[in-house]
Parts: structure tokens; C-alpha cells; sequence
């Protein structure tokens, strides 16, 4: 049987120590706080450093998710920075060599809207008119 794993690290900055504390309570609360919790699906952890606070997100060591950490930066870019952005990149990978089980994304996530952006093996497609031979 083959694993499959989502695999990220990025870094949001923030605006200042208020931002930080808002942003650590978001993803602090509890289980028994919401009944419809299945966990966050992502690690993080916020700092201050000399170039101020940030806020890192990273998977679990095998796996994050990817749309619930959008949902949270767009809701603080909405309190803190409404003409802001964060980018997030992931890899998907698999533990056995399998076609079709490796790949990857990017997303531009505002305040107003969590941008998707078409990987460049299809932009390439598309601009020669291409179509895909294998699986």
C-alpha cells in the first residue's frame, strides 16, 4: 500500500503584535468549542523576530490542509491587511513510484478571494495544443 502526502511550509507576516495575538486565538480554540471540529490539518507557529511577527504553516509531516489554511489567512488579511497577499505552495507526493500520485500547487490568497493558478505542464498544454498521452 502507498502513502500519500500534502507537503508545505510558508510564512505569513504580520502587521504587528495585535495581529499575532487575534491570529493565535483563532487557531488556539478547542475541539469541545465547535461541534463540527475535525482538527486544524496544519502545524503552525508565530514568532517575533528582528523583521517582526510571522506566523509559520507547515504540514504535519505527512499531510496539511491546504484549504483551511487559506480560510484563516484570507479571514486575517480581511482584520489586518485588506490589500495584503500570502502565497502557499505544496507538494504532493507518494511513498511508492506511481504514476499520476506526484504533483503540486500554488494559490494567491487576498482578503476578497483565494486565487488558483493553473501549473505550467498545463499552461504549456494549452498554449501548443497539447493533449496529455499518459494516465
Amino acid at each position: 500500500m502507498a502513502d500519500n502526502y500534502t507537503q508545505m511550509s510558508s510564512v505569513l507576516l504580520l502587521k504587528n503584535q495585535e495581529a499575532a495575538d487575534w491570529l493565535k486565538a483563532k487557531l488556539e480554540f478547542e475541539p469541545e468549542d465547535d461541534p463540527n471540529w475535525h482538527g486544524l490539518g496544519f502545524e503552525w507557529a508565530i514568532e517575533n523576530g528582528p523583521k517582526g511577527w510571522k506566523c509559520w504553516f507547515h504540514d504535519n509531516g505527512e499531510t496539511a490542509d491546504i484549504e483551511k489554511i487559506c480560510e484563516f489567512v484570507s479571514a486575517y488579511l480581511k482584520e489586518f491587511d485588506p490589500k495584503g497577499s500570502f502565497v502557499i505552495e505544496w507538494a504532493s507526493t507518494c511513498s511508492k513510484s506511481r504514476a499520476n500520485e506526484f504533483g503540486g500547487g500554488m494559490l494567491l490568497v487576498t482578503a476578497k478571494k483565494i486565487h488558483e493558478a493553473p501549473g505550467w505542464v498545463q499552461a504549456l498544454e494549452k498554449r501548443h495544443k497539447l493533449t496529455r498521452r499518459n494516465g
